[in-house]
């Protein structure tokens, strides 16, 4: 299993380096989508950063501030949606949830 941070603009590096002091190792951050993912990876993109390069057999973790229903759900029918974060929270909050989830 690998986990794909996309940080295109290099301002969320702070979640990759929270996640690792969580105890997940093998996250890579990254600046585009084009990855060859497996359907056990994780891919971890904020909404400001997507593209239309997302794998399908991936496990997409959207972090958002776009709380609009319709724009929600669309991503999840089309993305391998495996959980959707509040961008609001705090960053440990943030990252203690993708600990979990990929921890689970």
């Amino acid at each position: 299993m690998k986990i794909f941070l996309i940080d295109k603009y290099g301002k969320n590096s702070d979640i990759a380096n929270y996640i690792k002091k969580l105890g997940v190792e093998n996250i890579e951050t990254r600046q585009d989508c084009k990855i060859k993912a497996t359907k056990n990876d994780y891919i971890i993109i904020f909404e400001d950063e997507q593209e239309e390069n997302i794998p399908k057999t991936a496990n997409i973790i959207l972090i958002t501030n776009n709380k609009d229903k319709k724009y929600i759900w669309n991503f999840v029918n089309k993305h391998n949606c495996a959980d959707i974060i509040d961008a609001t929270m705090d960053r440990n909050y943030i990252s203690q949830r993708i600990s979990t989830k990929i921890s689970s």
